[in-house]
């Protein structure tokens, strides 16, 4: 079974009223899990984290126990949006890993 994260960010470590404050939550992979629960996810799943850094105030990282990271470089003008964070759920190959269980 496919686990697929797409630019995770802590909901309990990110602050969304004041993004353009870019706390530390809202510009890396959640912490929220503990390290068992992520080995946990790991072993009972095929991880797949999907993850930008292009939208400077709110996106993730890779995640150390994913079996997967892909960091999708989006540029203003591309195919999608333009917009880094949003554009992520409009990908293809992103689509493509969360319909493969289906």
């Amino acid at each position: 079974m496919n686990f697929v994260t797409i630019d995770p960010i802590s909901p309990t470590g990110c602050n969304i009223g004041n993004i353009l404050q870019s706390p530390p939550g809202c510009t890396q992979a959640p912490t929220d899990f503990t390290a068992a629960q992520k080995n946990t996810l790991a072993l009972r799943t095929n991880w797949v984290n999907f993850y930008q850094t292009n939208f400077p105030q709110l996106h993730s990282s890779a995640i150390e126990e994913a079996d997967s990271n892909f960091k999708n470089e989006y540029e203003p003008g591309s195919p999608f949006n333009g917009n880094a964070h949003d554009d992520i759920a409009r990908d293809p190959a992103v689509l493509e890993e969360i319909l493969k269980d289906l």
